[in-house]
C-alpha cells in the first residue's frame, strides 16, 4: 500500500508469467482506502508459449481523488489441471 495525495495519478506496474494448458485467470485492481478505482490486468489463458517465455509487462493508471492510502491487489484462479502456474513479480506504484 502506498499514501497518495489528492489529485496524482497512480501507475501500478508489474511482470507476470502464465504458462500451462489449463491456465485460469490473472486479475489486478487498484484501489484507494475501500474505493474500487481501476483494473490493471484481466487476463485468461495460457499467455507465454513455454516455460522459458519472457515475461509479460502489466501497467495501468487511475487518479487519485483524496489523499489516503492506496493498494493493489490480485487474484489468480487456477484452471482445471495442474498445468496452470501463474506467477507476479516486480510489482510497482508509483504516484505523479
Amino acid at each position: 500500500s502506498n499514501s497518495v495525495p489528492s489529485g496524482k495519478t497512480v501507475t501500478i506496474e508489474f511482470w507476470y508469467h502464465m504458462y500451462g494448458s489449463n491456465m485460469g485467470t490473472l486479475r489486478c485492481y487498484g484501489h484507494q482506502s475501500s474505493t474500487y478505482k481501476a483494473t490493471i490486468l484481466n487476463v485468461s489463458g495460457q499467455q507465454q508459449a513455454s516455460q522459458g517465455a519472457a515475461w509479460l509487462k502489466a501497467s495501468g493508471t487511475y487518479s487519485s481523488t483524496s489523499t489516503t492510502t492506496n493498494y493493489v491487489s490480485f487474484y489468480a484462479t487456477t484452471g482445471p489441471g495442474f498445468r496452470s502456474d501463474i506467477c507476479v513479480d516486480s510489482v510497482q506504484m508509483k504516484y505523479s
